[in-house]
């Protein structure tokens, strides 16, 4: 712990009362963040806890940016989305993770749900992440919980990818395939990568069908969105896998269940934070976090764009026993 006399002084903070103004925020008005000086005195354990809460920079840990801790704010350590630990575990439930297997997790994030397979089934996973900030935050919080080996994270180039044949079991793509220009190569790539009888899970952003891409609701949500999104339909993933040799076991439209894990993850951080100070860097994350989330919403609301879940397997090669 760094003594009191070291630590850097306090900056003027922002603070907002978050339950009204996100509230006010989802109905499509402003969020404005007060200007309030900090407390005068020495930081007790409580102000210590405060400041980790809402933004302070610990200098042992460069990697961790105002972004990166309003993101775990929001979402839950090692998270960048909604759900936590057990939600990621019921997902990929269908795979049957275990020891012996090896598993890809495609946007990957900081990392929290390739920690939490190993914790639970003890399943080696390489995670890659297109964002280069959260690969690396996600590899140093992998190093910290002493699983750089058995949960490594690493970048990704998201357009170019390219995977070793034969060699994965298991692969899970989180909400990335979407931002993916040229799908037909990256399937091609993915199904290759499995061995025989290997699984592919993942979830992604879908339109609801062709000819509705210029719609103002979703040309609002795609300018804000991070990656560029290249949007298919599910109907389109299944006829594509399909060609692929790969025998789609579930499809799933998730949104509502999608939807409320992202209110709920906003409904937690503010009941966390609603009397706390938050430091200026990680309040201009907030507004960008809760605008693109303002605008995912209002994309799920008008049944435009949908969320699905969607598992297959690879199918045994000809001439061989299939696996059912």
């Amino acid at each position: 712990m760094v003594p009191v006399m070291d630590r850097p002084k306090p900056r003027r903070a922002l603070k907002a009362p978050f339950r009204l103004r996100l509230k006010a925020w989802w109905h499509g008005h402003e969020l404005f963040l007060k200007r309030r000086a900090p407390a005068a005195g020495p930081l007790g354990q409580k102000d210590e806890l405060r400041r980790r809460v809402t933004g302070y920079r610990d200098p042992e840990r460069p990697w961790e940016t105002p972004r990166i801790r309003m993101l775990q704010a929001v979402w839950g350590e090692g998270f960048t989305g909604p759900g936590g630990p057990d939600h990621v575990l019921e997902l990929v439930k269908p795979l049957g993770l275990g020891p012996e297997m090896s598993m890809l997790h495609i946007g990957a994030g900081l990392g929290g749900p390739a920690r939490a397979f190993v914790e639970a089934f003890g399943v080696w996973v390489a995670g890659v992440e297109s964002d280069h900030e959260l690969a690396e935050a996600g590899m140093a919080l992998s190093t910290l919980a002493g699983m750089a080996k058995r949960a490594p994270i690493t970048p990704l180039e998201l357009q170019k990818f390219e995977l070793t044949p034969n060699s994965l079991d298991a692969i899970l793509a989180s909400e990335i395939l979407f931002a993916v220009i040229d799908k037909h190569r990256a399937l091609r790539e993915i199904e290759q990568a499995l061995r025989v009888r290997g699984q592919f899970l993942f979830t992604d952003y879908v339109l609801n069908q062709r000819g509705q891409e210029d719609d103002p609701v979703l040309q609002a949500w795609a300018q804000k969105e991070p990656l560029t999104p290249h949007l298919w339909t599910a109907q389109e993933y299944a006829r594509i896998l399909a060609e692929y040799k790969l025998d789609i076991r579930i499809t799933e439209d998730v949104t509502d269940t999608y939807r409320s894990l992202a209110l709920r993850g906003w409904a937690n951080y503010t009941e966390a934070v609603s009397e706390t100070e938050l430091d200026p860097e990680v309040a201009a994350c907030l507004v960008q976090e809760a605008d693109l989330w303002t605008r995912r919403i209002a994309a799920f609301d008008s049944g435009l764009l949908r969320v699905y879940r969607i598992y297959a397997r690879k199918k045994a090669v000809d001439k061989m026993l299939s696996d059912w």
